[in-house]
């Protein structure tokens, strides 16, 4: 899915890219807004009643604008939808079709199902039950922590607050497999409480790096 939910003219003021020196207003709801996955949230709920009424879809979730769920193997129908047309289990073809219904956009190679699917990066197993991150996402997450763990030059490295707020975004992604990290995440709270400006210098201090070093290793 990728839906578009727009926000009110008096918010898009606030949402500004410079772009090659020139100015655009984005008038979408951004990812990063403080209530931005509230509103996908509450968006997504409404069609998940609705699909669940209109079809007595009852095995259908959602994760902000990802819909996922469980049906019997081998009960689906054909969607044709695409240039070409497409087996699915019939959660998936009728929740397409609301989709069609509502304008909602959505795109073919997102359509995924099987034993094991991968959803937002985490290798999904449904007869292990198991939750895994793919190894390029856990290399990835690695070199990310790799970044505030090694100075670049050898000396005290320093930030920007998004950089700081983007590593705490992806390794709270990755709580949903190693719940357990979550004690590493403490000081980097700490270090940009208050804080505000997202160009604002950020200093690593020694406990961070050792944190996040010892999250590291669970990750190895």
């Amino acid at each position: 899915m990728s839906a578009v939910i727009l926000v009110h003219s008096f918010w898009q003021i606030c949402q500004i890219n410079t772009i090659n020196g020139q100015h655009h207003v984005d008038c979408c709801n951004a990812f990063g807004g403080q209530w931005s996955g509230d509103l996908f949230i509450t968006f997504m709920s409404l069609v998940l009643w609705i699909t669940k009424t209109w079809k007595d879809v009852n095995e259908l979730n959602a994760f902000v604008d990802d819909n996922y769920g469980i049906v019997h193997e081998g009960e689906g129908h054909n969607y044709f939808g695409y240039s070409e047309p497409r087996w699915m289990p019939v959660e998936q073809f009728w929740t397409l079709l609301l989709w069609d219904k509502l304008s909602i956009p959505h795109k073919a190679k997102k359509q995924s199902h099987g034993q094991g699917i991968i959803i937002l990066g985490i290798e999904v197993n449904a007869n292990k039950l198991t939750l895994t991150l793919t190894p390029d996402r856990i290399t990835a997450l690695i070199v990310q922590l790799n970044c505030f763990i090694i100075p670049a030059d050898g000396k005290a490295s320093r930030f920007c607050l998004h950089e700081w707020n983007q590593l705490a975004g992806w390794i709270n992604w990755s709580l949903n497999v190693f719940p357990l990290l979550w004690p590493c995440l403490s000081n980097v709270y700490s270090k940009i409480a208050g804080l505000i400006r997202p160009n604002r210098q950020v200093c690593v201090n020694v406990t961070t790096p050792n944190d996040l070093a010892w999250a590291q290793q669970h990750l190895l």
